[in-house]
């Protein structure tokens, strides 16, 4: 792809981005790009390599071949930048921290583990709990709260750490469709304010209705682009097969308002 000397890199690139592991190929080749103020569904099947790819972005995993850039530098280069807010069903919910307490952890990086967090750190972890609605929520335990109200309290965490792409894995899993809605529309402002965030979600229907752009994972690059576009049936064949039940597919895209209420 062509750019002209002007224009600015995208927020995230992924070039020709391959991971093996134990001789399995589990992304190929895979090349796309996000732009500022885009929200982004990575949808497919299971073990498609939508956590891996989230892994190679965040620096957890080392890419066998190909890059990620970060505003056109390399990952190295851009720690912090780019914030990952985990499957939620990962996290040891037994630790007893405040929600408070996990905001804060977004300045640490800033910071640094041992030196106390400034006024300055304080303040931006207030406007983060703002931003998600969950200011008034700052000292419950957050293991006391919903599926919901944790997932807002981790974008809240990459807000602090004033990173301007976030990346999402499996937001919505565990989590009812009310906490859904307030996580979208915080997700939405985030967008409309700039931020680039990528979801990963096994529910394209929900998908669909609210990403700019869906990047179709199988291993490698189905299909990217805006929802109507790239998911087609042949598209969705090459992710799950000719006979796969696609999640949250029930009806076609179509007028199916999944969920989807205002």
């Amino acid at each position: 792809m062509q750019t002209s000397p002007l224009a600015p890199a995208p927020p995230l690139a992924a070039e020709e981005l391959t991971v093996e592991r134990g001789g399995v190929r589990v992304l190929d080749r895979v090349s796309f790009t996000a732009g500022p103020g885009c929200l982004m569904g990575v949808v497919g099947p299971n073990g498609a390599g939508k956590s891996t790819l989230f892994n190679v972005i965040v620096s957890l995993l080392p890419p066998t071949d190909g890059q990620v850039l970060v505003h056109g530098k390399s990952i190295d280069e851009t720690r912090g930048m780019v914030a990952y807010v985990p499957q939620h069903e990962r996290v040891n919910w037994r630790l007893p921290m405040s929600a408070w307490d996990v905001v804060l952890q977004g300045r640490t990086r800033r910071v640094g583990w041992f030196r106390r967090p400034r006024r300055e750190d304080r303040d931006l972890a207030e406007d983060a709990l703002n931003q998600v609605g969950m200011w008034d929520r700052r000292r419950s335990l957050v293991g006391e709260l919903s599926g919901g109200q944790r997932q807002r309290v981790f974008v809240a965490r990459a807000l602090a750490q004033e990173a301007d792409i976030l990346l999402l894995d499996e937001a919505f899993s565990g989590v009812d469709i009310a906490s859904q809605e307030e996580l979208v529309s915080v997700l939405t402002e985030l967008r409309d304010g700039g931020h680039t965030i990528l979801m990963s979600s096994h529910d394209i229907n929900h998908l669909a209705h609210y990403c700019d752009e869906c990047l179709c994972l199988n291993c490698h690059v189905c299909a990217c682009g805006a929802p109507q576009d790239v998911l087609t049936p042949e598209v969705l064949t090459e992710m799950y097969g000719p006979f796969g039940m696609v999640p949250g597919h029930g009806h076609g895209l179509a007028g199916d308002d999944h969920g989807h209420h205002h």
